[in-house]
């Protein structure tokens, strides 16, 4: 038998039925030297003929992927007899230690550290410290990863405390454990706003500036999340606030789409670099001009963004807040000095692209302030004609009425 022992127990009574050993034609050399213990309703002849039969086929490091392959691997009746949950799984959402010590403790004892191991990432997303001490001192590994599961410390949530990080961290935990995106703990933490846990992990030596698979730092995590003490904890700690993402956009950039307005003036307080340009050529106040609040773009302003900027397409603040029909930041740029008879890379002004996109508000602002109705682009057409292709009649009759040449 390899030294394993497989156990089939009742999950309703919780008494052992069957075990492997009358079933002795079955070879299990493919099996690791292991306990395992399987949870089922009702166990049957059948059903502990079945399981024996796939653990013998199967080379497997956990009880629990044999009881996937339970579940997946027979169908029709036999599925309605095989495992729901494990009692185990429900003492430890129900926070009931007595029940999760006795379950995992008390006799029969095989798959002790299988099973710890497995419900260690639940235990600690929960936040019950002495259910994750009695699950590691079963045994249970923090850095196992696998059948879905990730890292312990990778489960951290915004109810994890010093004290049970501190408590994986003595039993073994990787710091900068990744899961399959790249996250870390710091990043998991940083996300929930948990400066506890971020205290804990910085004092303990975790790397504040690695990146996950989008390129991003936890900087970018804290940025978009709705608190702003993760933020500044990081920012104190030393992360690098202009550190940029696959895409070239900094921390700054990233939460424009999805972040806190005292975020991100956090970030400008902290040296974040106003004139970075992304992979797309554009800063901070291009992206800022697409926001219909015109508090960013104020603000980056009165930081000193460069007003004229223009993308690689030549676009500046001015024409894409007027293209995007955002007129309180088209007011806000012309009344900072932006240029109004700028062009881009076809020729296009900000008077055109607000005549092709049926923004009247803002085209009646920026002729208002002086723009020019009758500057052609690259193709010789004006606002008029642009308008006019594009069917916009209020704003056809609106540039006829100024003159504007076709």
């Amino acid at each position: 038998m390899s030294g394993a022992t497989v156990v089939l127990v009742d999950r309703e009574s919780g008494e052992e039925r069957i075990t492997s050993s009358i079933f002795g034609q079955y070879s299990f050399q493919s099996l690791p030297e292991a306990d395992y213990l399987l949870w089922v309703r009702k166990p049957t002849f059948r059903t502990a003929r079945e399981v024996v039969k796939v653990a013998a086929n199967s080379t497997v490091q956990q009880d629990v992927e044999i009881e996937k392959r339970m579940l997946y691997g027979f169908g029709g009746a036999m599925a309605s007899v095989l495992i729901e949950e494990e009692p185990l799984m429900k003492a430890i959402k129900a926070g009931d230690i007595e029940t999760v010590r006795t379950l995992v403790f008390a006799p029969p004892k095989f798959g002790k550290i299988a099973r710890a191991t497995s419900y260690l990432p639940e235990a600690v997303e929960l936040g019950n410290r002495q259910i994750v001490e009695v699950l590691l001192q079963a045994g249970a590994d923090p850095n196992f990863r696998g059948n879905g599961k990730d890292p312990a410390l990778l489960s951290l949530s915004q109810k994890a405390t010093p004290e049970l990080i501190h408590d994986l961290i003595l039993a073994g935990a990787r710091l900068n454990a990744r899961d399959d995106y790249g996250d870390n703990a710091v990043m998991t933490a940083a996300r929930s706003n948990n400066t506890a846990a971020l205290k804990e992990l910085i004092g303990a030596g975790a790397q504040l500036n690695a990146t996950d698979s989008a390129g991003e730092t936890a900087l970018f995590a804290a940025a978009r999340s709705n608190g702003s003490e993760a933020l500044v904890l990081l920012l104190e700690a030393g992360i690098n606030v202009n550190a940029r993402n696959e895409s070239g956009d900094t921390a700054l950039m990233a939460m424009l789409s999805d972040g806190t307005f005292e975020n991100f003036k956090t970030l400008l307080d902290r040296g974040a670099d106003t004139g970075l340009l992304n992979d797309d050529g554009k800063t901070a106040l291009l992206l800022a001009a697409e926001n219909e609040d015109p508090q960013i773009a104020k603000l980056l302003i009165e930081m000193g963004a460069n007003i004229d900027v223009q993308d690689l397409n030549g676009e500046t603040a001015l024409m894409i807040a007027a293209s995007t029909g955002h007129n309180q930041n088209v007011v806000l740029l012309m009344n900072s000095g932006a240029g109004l008879n700028v062009t881009d890379s076809d020729g296009e002004t900000a008077l055109m692209k607000a005549a092709m996109g049926g923004r009247v508000e803002c085209l009646q602002a920026l002729l208002g302030r002086g723009a020019d109705p009758t500057l052609r682009d690259k193709e010789g057409k004006t606002a008029l004609a642009h308008a006019q292709e594009s069917n916009e009649g209020e704003i056809v009759k609106l540039l006829k009425s100024r003159g504007a040449p076709e």
